[in-house]
C-alpha cells in the first residue's frame, strides 16, 4: 500500500515554472542589492531600506520586464508568481529591504516558511 502525500504537502510543492520565475525574482533582486551596495553617486529615497534611486529603477524595470513576460504564459498567471512580483514591486516602494525579499522569496522556493507569502 503506497501513501499518498498529504493535501498541505501538494500544495507547497512549486511547479516547474513557478521555480522558473521565483529564480528569475531572485536574480532581480541579488542585481538590486549590488547596485544598491556600489551605488553611492544616487540618492537614498528611502531611508528605512536605504533604497536608490538606482536601485528603485532597477526593481521597476524587471517587474515591468516579468509581467509582461507573464502576460505570455498563461502557466504562469498563479498566486506564488503574482506574489513574488509584488513584493519586488513592494520592494522598489520602501516596504521591505532588499535583502528581505531576497530571503522570503528564497525560503518560498526552497519550502521553507515565510512571513509574506500569503500573509494578507
Amino acid at each position: 500500500m503506497t501513501r499518498q502525500p498529504t493535501r498541505r504537502a501538494q500544495e507547497s510543492q512549486l511547479s516547474e515554472i513557478e521555480k522558473a520565475y521565483l529564480n528569475r525574482t531572485l536574480l532581480a533582486l541579488e542585481g538590486a542589492r549590488q547596485i544598491q551596495e556600489n551605488d553611492q553617486a544616487t540618492q537614498i529615497i528611502f531611508s528605512n531600506t536605504g533604497l536608490t534611486q538606482a536601485t528603485q529603477d532597477f526593481l521597476l524595470q524587471h517587474h515591468t520586464q516579468l509581467i509582461q513576460e507573464q502576460s505570455n504564459d498563461f502557466r504562469a498567471r498563479t498566486s506564488i508568481i503574482n506574489e513574488a512580483f509584488r513584493i519586488i514591486l513592494q520592494t522598489a516602494f520602501g516596504q521591505y529591504t532588499i535583502y528581505y525579499a531576497y530571503d522570503q522569496i528564497n525560503n518560498k522556493r526552497l519550502g521553507l516558511p515565510t512571513d509574506i507569502f500569503n500573509a494578507r
